[in-house]
């Protein structure tokens, strides 16, 4: 797959849990 997609997807997430 295109790990930089995938990096992007994983980077939101991380941003989003560091938000709560």
């Amino acid at each position: 797959g295109n790990w930089c997609h995938e990096y992007r997807k994983l980077k939101a997430k991380v941003e989003t849990i560091q938000k709560c």
